[in-house]
């Protein structure tokens, strides 16, 4: 949880960055999408759950601990490979997390919240359910579990996923091709 905390130091003073250049950006080029108030509350939300992560209250950091010395068949080192088949697997959990979220009604009520913003921009990521204490779609990081990825490894690659899909909340960049 500590290797979170300290991601999470560098994160929010970028995240909060990026979206005061977004919004000077937008009045520059008159295509303002950050309504002040509406930023106001998505970052709020932001920070509630980095501080609910932070201090251990997600299942998904507890439990993956767990899942590793029980179920592990090798242990690994935390190597640059490992680093990469990790974020493999993350983007997996990931994927098949948010699509479910999407697909199934009772899981779209948990998500709505991150939708439910006037406008799509960079704040609007941050805008997440606070009351996400049990992610039902842990089970997903059990492939990870079985080849012995250590938990550190787990804990940093999950926040650095998700900070990758903050650049996909942003107007003003356009197609970007593969990525």
């Amino acid at each position: 949880m500590e290797e979170f905390g300290k991601i999470l130091l560098i994160a929010m003073p970028l995240f909060l960055l990026f979206i005061i250049l977004e919004k000077m950006y937008g009045v520059y080029k008159g295509e303002d999408s950050v309504p002040l108030m509406d930023s106001v509350s998505s970052v709020s939300s932001g920070i509630t759950n980095a501080v609910k992560d932070v201090l251990g209250l997600s299942i998904t950091f507890i439990s993956y601990g767990w899942m590793v010395s029980n179920m592990a068949v090798f242990h690994l080192e935390a190597t640059i490979f490992t680093y990469l088949v990790a974020f493999i697997i993350v983007v997996f959990y990931g994927y098949w997390t948010h699509r479910i979220n999407h697909q199934v009604n009772f899981f779209w009520n948990k998500h709505t919240i991150h939708h439910s913003s006037e406008e799509f921009n960079l704040a609007c990521a941050l805008r997440q359910t606070v009351a996400s204490f049990i992610n039902l779609f842990t089970f997903l990081l059990i492939p990870a579990a079985i080849i012995g990825i250590p938990t550190a490894v787990i804990v940093i690659t999950l926040p650095i996923q998700l900070f990758l899909q903050f650049w996909y909340h942003t107007k003003h960049i356009k197609k970007i091709g593969r990525f």
